[in-house]
């Protein structure tokens, strides 16, 4: 069961009319609409504001920084470590590695 929205979520940042950046976390459906998971402001470095749809989510955004450094440290052990008999052509492994690689990158790249 899945107790938030399904990704994958996007980010999107922009500048309110004032001139205060803010973001926003969506998901885009199938048919091209947007549905906004949260928003928020940043002014001199801190959020302020901000809105999040449904708690689920908000408990997704709150252990994104733990699911991030849990994903380095699985990188970091299934990079193709001894314990793969197969080796370094092993899809099973280069499948999760790349999608940890893609996930790690979302999260750290602006």
């Amino acid at each position: 069961m899945i107790n938030y929205t399904p990704g994958p979520w996007h980010v999107h940042a922009d500048t309110a009319l004032d001139g205060t950046p803010w973001i926003r976390i969506y998901q885009r459906t199938p048919d091209g609409e947007h549905i906004t998971i949260a928003t928020m402001g940043i002014s001199d470095g801190e959020v302020w504001g901000g809105y999040v749809g449904e708690e689920r989510d908000a408990r997704i955004i709150s252990a994104a920084p733990e699911l991030l450094a849990a994903a380095k440290d699985a990188l970091g052990k299934i990079a193709h470590e001894e314990w793969c008999f197969i080796g370094p052509d092993c899809d099973i492994c280069n499948c999760y590695v790349g999608r940890l690689r893609a996930a790690i990158s979302k999260a750290e790249t602006k």
